[in-house]
């Protein structure tokens, strides 16, 4: 091949290479310009409604997929139930289910600043420290709790909860409760959405966030994924969750912390479907037995 030829061929090749080059470099320019024109307009869009936010967590946190089974009552929980603890008629449904209805109403001391609710209640339930207190509903007149794990709160899940009805005196009249096991790991930790960047599918959403908000708060927890059918009991999966606090707990709005996507919650109806399975298991399995 003569020199002019191999000469042509190289500056074609040069040619091309720089061609493909400088495509490669305004795709890149092109990308870093939407980032931050998209940056740039969720926070045009949080000082136009006037939207705050308080401390955040750092970014680059690692968390974990977890799976844990409902917990089966043991003989010594049974025996527990049944003779140590007092002023209630217990039932237990499937080794997994507890749900009591109070001889005499117990006084919970909603306004007593000494104590909490839940010390309150100890002497009354089982494994008490696993619960952390969600919300009074006042509407309701129910005190919801949620279960936690590794220090990390389980969100609206009806194997995790501690459900207590109160009268107009807020006294207990009864309660609903179940428990999950120890959670296991599932997978290496994988590094999670940048909290900005959840508080911003929040916001793209249009669901949660109104004008004038304040996000006074913003911690991990977790919600069920999926569940897998066991013989015995249900093991679910669960996925780290951006629990983001709106106005002090007015409201909260929750993100999958490993996708991004936010994630909706009804919260009356899951309060309505344990309300009625108390109901339903109190006159099964204890009011009925009373009238005999």
């Amino acid at each position: 091949m003569k020199w002019g030829s191999v000469k042509t061929l190289f500056i074609i090749a040069f040619l091309i290479l720089n061609f493909f080059l400088a495509q490669q470099l305004l795709e890149k320019i092109d990308e870093t310009n939407l980032e931050t024109l998209s940056q740039t307009t969720f926070e045009d869009g949080l000082a136009a409604e006037d939207i705050t936010i308080g401390e955040l967590p750092e970014s680059g946190m690692k968390a974990s997929y977890v799976s844990a089974e409902r917990y089966l009552l043991s003989e010594d929980d049974k025996e527990t139930l049944e003779e140590s603890l007092a002023n209630q008629n217990i039932a237990i449904i499937n080794n997994q289910t507890i749900v009591s209805e109070f001889i005499k109403p117990v006084p919970v001391g909603l306004d007593d600043e000494s104590t909490t609710v839940m010390e309150t209640l100890s002497e009354y339930v089982i494994y008490d420290d696993i619960y952390e207190l969600w919300k009074y509903d006042e509407e309701k007149n129910v005190l919801l709790f949620f279960q936690k794990q590794n220090d990390r709160t389980v969100l609206f899940n009806k194997a995790g909860v501690l459900y207590v009805k109160l009268n107009e005196e807020q006294e207990a009249v009864s309660y609903y409760q179940t428990l999950l096991n120890e959670v296991r790991v599932q997978g290496d930790p994988q590094t999670v959405v940048d909290p900005m960047n959840a508080i911003e599918s929040v916001f793209n959403s249009n669901e949660v966030l109104r004008p004038e908000d304040h996000i006074s708060d913003m911690k991990l927890a977790y919600h069920s994924l999926l569940a897998l059918k066991g013989e015995e009991q249900e093991e679910q999966v669960f996925t780290p969750t951006w629990m983001i606090e709106i106005n002090d707990g007015e409201r909260y709005a929750f993100v999958n912390a490993m996708e991004g996507q936010t994630i909706p919650t009804d919260e009356n109806m899951y309060m309505q479907e344990i309300e009625s399975t108390l109901e339903q298991q109190l006159e099964t399995h204890i009011r009925s037995d009373e009238e005999e």
